[in-house]
């Protein structure tokens, strides 16, 4: 999701801490705003900043419900997004496709272990 952000928004200060379990994928991101948004939101723009994010979420959804597929091996079935100015944080939440069989719940509750591992 930060590799994303970085790409589209042509900067690194974005840092993200990401939840996983069965039933969603959840990445809460800080640092969003780019140099540009921070002068706007300074100058009381703060409006103008949510709505460029929200088209700029419409325009990419594609991009990245490829990414947390990829990386999830689910297809996502709805993707859901949130910003704020102050704080400068954002959320996206993702709901993959339900799994039915017992080998994918394993999948996902090691994905779990290892996330309790790293600390996340």
């Amino acid at each position: 999701m930060v590799e994303l952000y970085g790409a589209f928004y042509a900067h690194d200060r974005t840092t993200a801490t990401t939840y996983i379990n069965d039933k969603i994928v959840v990445c809460v991101l800080e640092n969003i705003l780019t140099e540009t948004e921070d002068v706007l939101v300074a100058d009381g723009a703060h409006r103008e900043v949510i709505d460029g994010r929200v088209a700029f979420q419409t325009k990419t959804e594609d991009e990245f419900t490829a990414a947390i597929e990829l990386l999830t091996h689910r297809r996502v079935v709805a993707l859901l997004s949130a910003n704020q100015t102050t704080p400068r944080r954002g959320v996206r939440a993702l709901l993959p496709r339900r799994r039915t069989d017992r080998r994918a719940w394993e999948t996902v509750v090691d994905q779990q272990s290892l996330g309790a591992a790293c600390g996340q």
